[in-house]
C-alpha cells in the first residue's frame, strides 16, 4: 500500500523543529551574553577593625584608598604585581600587639600575613566578591567586598 503524502502530518512536526531551533538559538545568545559581560564598577575591600570601618581599599587601583580612622595602619608598599598593605593590631589570643599584612593583586584581596598561632587567616586565601569575607577573629579584623556595579546578578564564568 501507498500512503499519500498529506502537508497536514508534516505541521506539528515543523513547528516541534521551529520551537526547538527559537530556544536553542536563545540558548546560544544567552551564553554569549553571559561570557561576554563585564561588570562597569569599582570593588572596594573595606577593612574593619575592633568593629569600626579604618580603610577602603580600591581593588582596581590599590593606591587609590581611603584612611577612615587613624591608629592601626602603619604604611603601605608594592612589589612585583601586588599591593601591601601593613596594620598593627591587637591580638587577643596572645594579649599583644603585631603586624598584620593585607594584599591586593589582580583585583583580589587576602591576609598574608598576621600573628595568630594556627595562621587560619593567611590561609583563607583571596577574595573578590560581593559575598565573600575575611574575618581574623584573634586580631578584630575583618575584610568585606563592597562594589558598586550595575545589578545585583552574580554571574559565574
Amino acid at each position: 500500500m501507498l500512503r499519500s503524502f498529506h502537508i497536514e502530518t508534516l505541521k506539528p512536526r515543523i513547528v516541534s523543529l521551529s520551537i526547538f531551533g527559537l530556544l536553542f538559538i536563545s540558548a546560544l545568545v544567552s551564553f554569549v551574553v553571559i561570557k561576554t559581560y563585564k561588570p562597569d564598577g569599582n570593588k572596594y575591600a573595606i577593612i574593619t577593625y575592633q568593629n569600626e570601618e579604618i580603610m577602603k581599599i580600591n581593588l582596581n587601583d590599590p593606591l587609590e584608598y581611603t584612611l577612615e580612622k587613624e591608629g592601626a595602619f602603619k604604611e603601605t608598599h608594592s612589589e612585583n604585581d601586588s599591593t601591601y598593605f601593613i596594620f598593627n593590631v591587637y591580638n587577643k589570643d596572645e594579649k599583644d600587639s603585631f603586624d598584620l599584612t593585607v594584599e591586593v593583586k589582580d583585583g583580589k584581596v587576602k591576609i598574608s600575613h598576621e600573628t595568630c598561632a594556627k595562621h587560619a587567616c593567611s590561609r583563607m586565601g583571596y577574595i573578590s566578591n560581593k559575598y565573600e569575607s575575611l574575618i581574623c577573629l584573634p586580631n578584630s579584623f575583618i575584610i568585606t567586598i563592597e562594589s558598586n556595579e550595575t545589578g545585583d546578578t552574580d554571574i559565574i564564568s
